[in-house]
């Protein structure tokens, strides 16, 4: 929801490690601008941490409405997308 407005994102991401793309948009965290310090551009959070349990924000994943990550062509990809929203492109 930015600023009221309801909009939809979504990811099409042709890979040959379609599992090891997703962990990584499952590992990576996405900090609310609460736990940014603007003046140095760094997070308050701690980056450095193994463990997403301490971490403020959001996984990249959940920054997404549909995740669509596998082998196959781009069109394929979109096609997917399209079913799933019935938004054409």
């Amino acid at each position: 929801d930015v600023d009221g407005m309801d909009i939809l994102a979504a990811v099409a991401s042709r890979t040959d490690e379609p599992n090891w793309a997703q962990s990584c948009m499952d590992w990576l965290i996405v900090p609310h601008y609460d736990d940014v310090d603007i003046d140095t551009q760094h997070s308050s959070t701690n980056m450095n941490s193994n463990s997403n349990a301490n971490r403020k924000g959001k996984t990249l994943s959940a920054c997404f409405d549909h995740v669509i990550i596998g082998f196959s062509d781009k069109k394929w990809h979109f096609r997917q997308i399209q079913k799933k929203t019935n938004i054409p492109y």
